[in-house]
C-alpha cells in the first residue's frame, strides 16, 4: 500500500510504470528525511531558545545583584554622611562650649539641633573631650 503510493507519486512525475515500481521507496525516503530534518530543526530551535532565555535570566540576575550592591553602597554613604554631619555638629558644639564666656554656654545648643549625643551623656557638655564649661 505504501509502496503503491510511492509508485503512483513517481508516475505522476512522468516515470514509467516499471521505474516507478522499482523506485517506489524513494519518495517515502524523501518524505521521511524531510520529517526527520523538520524534527531536528524544531529541537534545535527549542535548545537555542532555552539557551537565549537562560542568558537573559543570567543577565537579569547580574543586574539585580548590581542594583542591590549599588543600593547598599548608597545606604552606607548616606549613613556615613549623616555620621559626619553629626560629628561636625558635635565638634562645633564642643568648641563653642570651650570658647564661650562663662554663663553663655547655653547658646551653643544650636549646634546640636536634632543630632544625637555620643555615649550616654545626659548633658552635652559632659560628652565633649575637654569636659565642657
Amino acid at each position: 500500500m505504501i509502496l503503491a503510493f510511492g509508485a503512483k507519486l513517481l508516475g505522476m512525475f512522468g516515470l514509467g510504470p516499471d521505474l516507478a515500481k522499482k523506485f517506489a521507496w524513494a519518495p517515502l525516503l524523501l518524505i521521511a528525511g524531510v520529517v526527520v530534518w523538520a524534527g531536528v530543526k524544531i529541537v534545535d530551535n527549542m535548545f537555542e531558545d532555552t539557551i537565549e532565555v537562560s542568558k537573559q535570566a543570567g543577565a537579569a540576575e547580574a543586574v539585580i545583584a548590581g542594583q542591590e550592591t549599588a543600593l547598599e553602597q548608597i545606604g552606607e554613604a548616606n549613613e556615613a554622611a549623616t555620621e559626619i554631619r553629626n560629628d561636625v555638629g558635635f565638634a562645633r558644639y564642643c568648641r563653642c562650649v570651650r570658647d564661650a564666656a562663662p554663663g553663655y554656654t547655653s547658646s551653643c545648643v544650636r549646634y546640636l539641633s536634632n543630632k544625637p549625643l555620643p555615649g550616654d551623656a545626659k548633658d552635652p557638655a559632659e560628652a565633649c573631650p575637654s569636659g565642657g564649661g
